[in-house]
C-alpha cells in the first residue's frame, strides 16, 4: 500500500490484498492516512536497517523456516500470513537466538506460544 501511494478511491481499488467490503468501510480514512504519510519529510521517515553482512545467505535461513510456519499453520487451518510475513521472519533470524521478544511479534502472546519457541529453538541450533 505504502509503495502504491493511492490518492483517490478508484487508485485504492487497485491495491493488492484489498477486499472491496474494506475500501468501502474504511477507504476514506485509509486515503487520509496515506495523504498524511505522504507529508511527512523524507529526513523524518525512519530509515531501513542496514543489510547485514552475508545477507545473500539469509534467504537460505529464513526460506525453511517460513516453510516450517507455512506447514504448521496449514495443519491447524490457520493462514500462515496471520501468523508472520516474510519481512518479521527475517528480523528474527538476523536477531538470531537472543532476539528480545518485544522486538518481535513471534516472539509474544500466542504466535510464541503456536510457533515462536520452535523458532527460536531452530535458531539455535548451529
Amino acid at each position: 500500500l505504502s509503495c502504491k501511494q493511492p490518492g483517490s478511491l478508484p487508485e485504492l481499488k487497485r491495491v493488492r490484498k484489498l477486499y472491496d467490503r474494506t475500501i468501502q468501510s474504511y477507504g476514506a480514512i485509509i486515503l487520509e492516512i496515506v495523504e498524511k504519510g505522504l507529508a511527512i519529510p523524507e529526513a523524518d521517515c525512519p530509515q531501513p536497517p542496514p543489510r547485514p553482512e552475508g545477507f545473500s545467505t539469509l534467504k537460505s535461513r529464513v526460506d525453511p523456516l517460513l516453510a516450517q510456519m507455512r506447514r504448521k499453520g496449514e495443519s491447524c487451518q490457520l493462514d500462515p500470513a496471520l501468523v508472520a510475513s516474510r519481512s518479521e521472519m527475517t528480523s528474527l533470524v538476523i536477531a538470531g537466538p537472543g532476539a528480545e521478544p518485544h522486538h518481535h511479534r513471534l516472539l509474544s502472546g500466542w504466535r510464541k506460544e503456536f510457533i515462536g519457541d520452535e523458532l527460536l529453538s531452530r535458531l539455535a541450533e548451529p
